[in-house]
C-alpha cells in the first residue's frame, strides 16, 4: 500500500474487530478482505507468487496425505477453527498444528486463495505429477478453511471456489516461491 502497488483491502475491520487492518496490534495476524486479484498483485510485489493447489496441497497434507497438517485428527489445540475465537488469530498460534514441512495454518484463520482456475474434474484429468490446473474455470480456487468453518472444512483434500472479485473477513493471503534449483 506504502509503495503505491496494492489496494487497502475491501474493509479495515474484522469479525469482531473495528480497527483491524493498519492497527499495528495486529501486524501479525492474516491480511483479510482481500480479492484474488489484490492477492496476487501482493505476492508479485513481494518477488513472489500465490501457490499452485499442487503446492498448497503438498505443503498441508506432507509426503503421507495427511487429513490435517498435523495428523488424522481435528483438534482446536491445533487450529483456529469452528468458530469458537470468533475472528482471526495470529499468525503461528498454533505451533502444534504445524505442516510436516513446518508451515503454520494451513488448516483454519483465513482461506488462502490459490493460483489456479478452479473446474470439478481437474483433479480426474490432471498430470499426476506437479498439476498446474486448468487454462480456465469457474472462479479461482481457495483452501484451507477459516476461523468460522467447522472441522470437515478444514482438512488438507477440501478445495472451494469464488470469483476473483470476492473479498471477506475469513479470505487472506499465502504467498509462495519456487524452490531454489
Amino acid at each position: 500500500m506504502n509503495d503505491g502497488v496494492c489496494q487497502p483491502p475491501t474493509s479495515t475491520g474484522s469479525n469482531t474487530r473495528s480497527n483491524y487492518y493498519g492497527n499495528p496490534e495486529f501486524d501479525d495476524f492474516p491480511i483479510i478482505y482481500v480479492d484474488w486479484n489484490m492477492a496476487t498483485t501482493f505476492c508479485e510485489w513481494r518477488g513472489a507468487r500465490l501457490p499452485t493447489e499442487a503446492e498448497w496441497e503438498k505443503a498441508a497434507r506432507g509426503p503421507d496425505g495427511r487429513l490435517y497438517p498435523w495428523g488424522e485428527e481435528a483438534d482446536d489445540t491445533y487450529a483456529n477453527y469452528g468458530d469458537e475465537n470468533g475472528d482471526t488469530t495470529e499468525i503461528g498460534d498454533y505451533e502444534s498444528g504445524k505442516s510436516v514441512y513446518g508451515v503454520y495454518d494451513m488448516a483454519g484463520n483465513v482461506w488462502e486463495w490459490a493460483d489456479d482456475w478452479y473446474s470439478d474434474t481437474y483433479y480426474r484429468e490432471s498430470p499426476s505429477s506437479n498439476p498446474t490446473g486448468p487454462a480456465s474455470g469457474d472462479g479461482r480456487v481457495v483452501r484451507g478453511g477459516s476461523w468460522y468453518d467447522p472441522a470437515n472444512l478444514i482438512r488438507t483434500s477440501v478445495r472451494n471456489r469464488f470469483d476473483t472479485t470476492f473479498a471477506d473477513n475469513n479470505f487472506g493471503i499465502r504467498c509462495a516461491l519456487d524452490a531454489m534449483p
